[in-house]
């Protein structure tokens, strides 16, 4: 069930993800910024983006476009897939591990048990 719950989550962020990207990438006429706002005269809301980074000094902004390069996106996501990954796997193994130290718990109660009644019965046969 929780399998189910993040894949459905995982999807629906894809797609509001692409509906985002191309709300403010688009440079159709239906999505065009208005006439008034903060983004007058652009051809897209992303421009704001690129003309604010346009000032920076050309040491950062070759730092942006590198890491805004599709190359190191897909990096990232796959270093954070394996991350994911490994602490999956990592959680699976202390709930197996969890499981035998309960298991062991539980044997080492039946032995004391076990072990107080024959320490018992000897008592009684001692007494006797």
């Amino acid at each position: 069930m929780n399998l189910l719950f993040l894949v459905l989550l995982g999807i629906s962020y894809a797609l509001i993800l692409v509906a985002f990207g191309y709300a403010v990438t688009s440079s159709g006429s239906r999505l065009s910024p208005s006439d008034c706002g903060p983004f007058t005269g652009k051809d897209t809301i992303y421009q704001v983006v690129l003309d604010s980074v346009n000032t920076f000094p050309d040491v950062l902004k070759e730092i942006i476009r590198i890491i805004s390069s599709p190359a190191i996106i897909a990096l990232i996501f796959v270093v954070f897939g394996v991350f994911i990954y490994y602490y999956k796997l990592l959680k699976s193994s202390n709930e197996q591990k969890m499981k035998l130290l309960r298991q062991q718990i539980i044997l080492t109660g039946k032995d004391k048990l076990y072990l107080m009644k024959k320490i018992n019965s000897r008592a009684m046969e001692a007494e006797q």
